[in-house]
């Protein structure tokens, strides 16, 4: 609409007033200009804000459409370090203005066609939610029509555009689960557990017969052969065979071929059972001879005494010489501090450098197994000499007390080491 105009008359002047009232102009001026002017408006106060931010809130909300990611763990997964966990994942959108068991559907739909469990019940998986920026981890459960109204209000917090939900299900329960036990199937080949060899059927049948050997042949007459606690008599000649434990694990494991190898009474036929063999044993042997040499009486000592050709003379009488011309004189032999027989001192066993003393014949040559378990040394002791590369008892006779030191023998086991040397040993006389 077009502003009014208001005619206003104006005074003449005092030249023009002598004119005609028709010669007397008008003016048009506009309305606004006719109106007074007034302040400018004051801000909005805090109080307003507050109000106006009151009823946008009072506002119905807008639908929006929210994109649900998920990461989905199998029950495989979970048994992995969280560093090497691989989650499955899956998305899709829904509006807001959707009901509770619209979203429920979704997600158990997305479970089914990720794991694939034999049977799917919502009540199996823990599922929780986070928005970025506005509910950070480990957020909250997502499991009822509540959650979901919680859920629904905070997305109107969204500023990303499209607004997206962080959904994380993992299942509570294993048992349902059909993608894990395709995976074990189809993966890599797990490795087996170790088995205790004791456990397994060949060696408990074995063991049982080793009970049952040395149940049967305790030694109940010992000899001065007998080692150990079991003897093996022989039927013919009432010999005693030591049934150690090399001897018992041939014969049961012999046993178990069945009675034609051996029984509980019959030894197999091997060469440890060899009776004849058995008994030229150089070490029983050797061992007889040192009892039977511990009731004969030490021989007398020897003193040995070095005279010299000096003292020789005095009791050589004089040759006859024939009288010969008269020579000038021969120059007297100097002087020689004379010489004194003495009698050399015996060595003593203690002052021997070496194990075997030099005084005593070695023995017969046998094995140092076999020599540590016929004069009872000890496990250590035998180590201690196959570390230092001594395989036969021949090899002790070069041996001095100060190597068995360095080889860290302690003072003990030398000496129990020098009485199986002695006893090993046999005399010169």
């Amino acid at each position: 609409m077009a502003p009014t105009h208001k005619s206003v008359d104006i005074l003449a002047s005092d030249s023009d007033l002598d004119d005609d009232d028709d010669d007397l102009g008008t003016a048009v001026v506009p309305e606004e200009l006719d109106k007074p002017a007034q302040p400018p408006s004051p801000p909005a106060t805090v109080a307003k804000v507050r109000k106006r931010k009151l009823q946008e809130k009072d506002e119905p909300a807008t639908t929006m459409n929210l994109r649900y990611t998920l990461a989905i763990l199998s029950a495989t997964e979970l048994k992995k370090p969280v560093s090497r966990q691989e989650p499955k994942g899956a998305s899709f959108t829904l509006a807001t203005d959707k009901p509770w068991d619209t979203l429920k559907a979704q997600l158990l739909a997305k479970i089914d066609s990720a794991l694939q469990p034999r049977k799917i019940n919502f009540a199996d998986y823990q599922i929780k939610y986070q928005i970025p920026r506005v509910l950070s981890k480990p957020g909250l459960d997502l499991n009822c029509e509540e959650d979901y109204a919680d859920l629904v209000d905070r997305s109107h917090n969204i500023k990303a555009n499209p607004p997206t939900i962080n959904v994380n299900i993992r299942p509570i329960s294993g048992d349902n689960d059909k993608e894990n036990e395709e995976e074990d199937s189809s993966g890599k080949t797990k490795k087996k557990a170790r088995i205790d060899p004791e456990a397994l059927p060949g060696n408990v049948a074995k063991n049982k017969n080793i009970q049952l050997l040395q149940e049967q042949w305790k030694c109940k007459r010992r000899q001065d052969s007998c080692i150990g606690v079991h003897c093996y008599l022989d039927p013919d000649t009432d010999a005693h065979l030591p049934l150690n434990h090399e001897r018992l694990d041939c014969w049961a494991a012999a046993m178990l071929k069945g009675e034609e190898s051996a029984t509980l009474t019959k030894p197999p036929n091997h060469k440890l059972f060899d009776m004849k063999r058995t008994a030229l044993s150089p070490v029983l042997q050797c061992r007889l001879d040192v009892q039977n040499q511990k009731n004969t009486p030490v021989a007398p000592p020897v003193f040995n005494f070095n005279i010299g050709n000096e003292v020789a003379t005095l009791f050589r009488p004089l040759a006859p010489t024939a009288l010969a011309a008269p020579t000038a004189p021969a120059a007297a032999p100097a002087p020689t501090a004379p010489t004194h027989a003495t009698a050399p001192t015996p060595m003593t066993p203690a002052d021997c450098p070496y194990l075997f003393s030099p005084l005593r014949y070695a023995g017969s040559d046998v094995s140092l197994n076999e020599f540590c378990t016929v004069y009872e040394l000890g496990d250590a002791v035998l180590k201690r000499l196959e570390e230092n590369c001594y395989k036969k008892s021949s090899a002790l006779r070069f041996v001095t007390i100060q190597e068995l030191k360095d080889m860290g023998f302690c003072l003990g086991e030398i000496a129990v080491l020098r009485v199986a040397v002695d006893s090993w040993s046999v005399s010169q006389t």
